[in-house]
């Protein structure tokens, strides 16, 4: 089983909130001390800057992007576009590097962030603020999008 563990569970404060839960996670596990408070109100100014306007749900690309410039460009991420060709084997992939995977689905952002012997994946799911497993098949057949973080480039 892969877990990572180290990502510390937050529960969203409000109704549209699971995209900034999910980015405050990211950024606190990658050592950037974030909030959920912080990073919406950071959200607003940046995105506004890179020409989106923020209502209450963000996409995770438009999430991405406030945790990328939150992190001084230091986490980068990667978006997939074809949602059709992912497999387990590319999330089981940036899970064994210590990577977890954002899904937005039925309108709602989770962080995906292990799996088991029997390949199901875990999955933080900022609404209960509880972890919970799921069926690959299930839960990519109504992913909206995907996106990972990147491996911590060494220098």
């Amino acid at each position: 089983m892969v877990d990572i563990n180290e990502i510390k569970v937050q529960k969203q404060i409000g109704e549209d909130d699971c995209w900034a839960t999910c980015m405050s996670m990211i950024l606190i596990h990658r050592g950037y001390p974030f909030s959920i408070e912080d990073v919406k109100k950071k959200a607003a100014v940046l995105l506004r800057e890179n020409g989106y306007e923020l209502g209450g749900k963000a996409t995770i690309r438009e999430g991405c992007t406030v945790a990328r410039r939150l992190s001084n460009k230091e986490l980068s991420f990667t978006h997939f576009d074809n949602l059709q060709n992912l497999k387990l084997g590319d999330f089981i992939g940036y899970l064994n590097k210590s990577c977890p995977i954002l899904v937005l689905r039925k309108n709602h952002v989770m962080l995906v962030v292990g799996y088991n012997s029997d390949n199901k994946l875990r999955v933080i799911n900022p609404g209960g603020g509880n972890k919970g497993e799921v069926d690959f098949e299930v839960l990519i057949h109504s992913c909206e999008e995907v996106s990972a973080v990147n491996p911590k480039e060494v220098s």
